[in-house]
């Protein structure tokens, strides 16, 4: 009798075991795992790479680990165009997406980055939330879905004098980027617009060959141009963004459940990207201000006065990308007039 029982001990110890083999196969058959890849051209710590791992946090966490989101930081798979390139062909399956990327394929999104369209950096959230779903559906008629549209920080000027008003831009040795939206706003703005590579920048203000340089201010801050140039004023010239785009054909081969996870994480980055984007240019603003700098705000009439200087040249730059973009530029105009 007690070998009877040992032995259907064992054998149900047996049937047991083979159970559950049978059930973790069971469960890695259904419970399939996906490994995106993002391409990111800016650094890890940069407001946008915030973002991406955000995005990236999100996905892994409502897919209960089944999606793994893989952020390449600083460039490492590509500049901008080829890495767009690379989704379109299928090779990769996101990546961030700029105008010398994205941009090139809808020329509608180029206008985004014209001058003084937005207030600030909360009228910007606005109208981005506004014509997100307009481009949202031009770039998928191109083979790929924005799931999201990260604001940058406002762009200034770093100057060695103060800049309180237009009058004090009107012959202002400046620097430029050589890029013809930069060239012909400061050109409309009257200033002596000088062409300088960014790595170049800190010398040339050091030896006097510009006064004076616009860009976003942790841009400024980490290349450390302030210890050069003491005068921050917040123009709030230009404010960029970026979508984060995934292959629309690869998107379709994605169960419904992790799709709806990917689009939600996008606009749940979104709202992270926008608290992390207002903190960081406060927390710029602030270190600057600790080490020396001078923060001008101008005033209400002032930032009137630099809009409708560059009312001319705004709409000559959006009829430049191409004739076909005015309809979307003259709706943009009407979207940020009504926010």
């Amino acid at each position: 009798m007690k070998k009877t029982t040992t032995g259907t001990i064992a054998l149900l110890g047996v049937l047991i075991l083979a159970l559950m083999i049978g059930m973790i196969g069971y469960t890695a058959e259904k419970t399939e795992e996906y490994h995106i890849r993002i391409a990111n051209f800016y650094p890890k710590d940069s407001v946008v790479g915030a973002s991406l791992d955000e995005f990236a946090r999100l996905v892994r966490d409502k897919s209960n680990g089944r999606v793994e989101v893989e952020v390449f930081h600083d460039g490492v798979l590509g500049r901008p165009q080829e890495v767009t390139e690379d989704v379109a062909m299928g090779s990769l399956e996101m990546c961030l997406g700029d105008n010398t990327g994205i941009g090139t394929m809808v020329k509608q999104n180029q206008v985004l980055e014209l001058p003084y369209i937005y207030r600030d950096l909360d009228h910007a959230f606005k109208v981005h939330a506004e014509v997100f779903p307009i481009l949202r559906d031009m770039i998928l008629e191109k083979g790929f879905r924005s799931v999201a549209l990260y604001t940058e920080p406002p762009r200034g000027i770093l100057s060695k004098i103060p800049v309180k008003s237009l009058e004090d831009i009107n012959g202002l040795k400046l620097r430029v980027p050589e890029v013809t939206l930069y060239i012909e706003l400061f050109k409309a703005l009257k200033a002596n617009g000088t062409i300088v590579a960014w790595g170049e920048i800190y010398t040339a203000l050091q030896t006097g060959v510009v006064d004076a340089l616009e860009n976003n201010f942790p841009n400024i801050y980490h290349s450390k141009l302030h210890e050069q140039a003491k005068y921050l004023t917040h123009t709030n010239h230009i404010i960029t963004s970026m979508h984060l785009i995934i292959s629309e054909p690869y998107f379709q081969t994605l169960p419904k459940d992790i799709q709806d996870i990917i689009v939600e994480a996008g606009q749940k980055s979104v709202e992270f990207a926008q608290a992390n984007v207002k903190k960081v240019n406060k927390d710029t603003i602030t270190a600057m201000e600790s080490e020396g700098v001078e923060s001008i705000y101008l005033s209400e009439e002032e930032l009137k006065k630099l809009q409708e200087a560059t009312d001319d040249v705004r709409k000559q730059l959006a009829e430049k990308i191409s004739p076909d973009v005015v309809p979307f530029y003259e709706q943009l105009m009407d979207i940020a007039a009504n926010n």
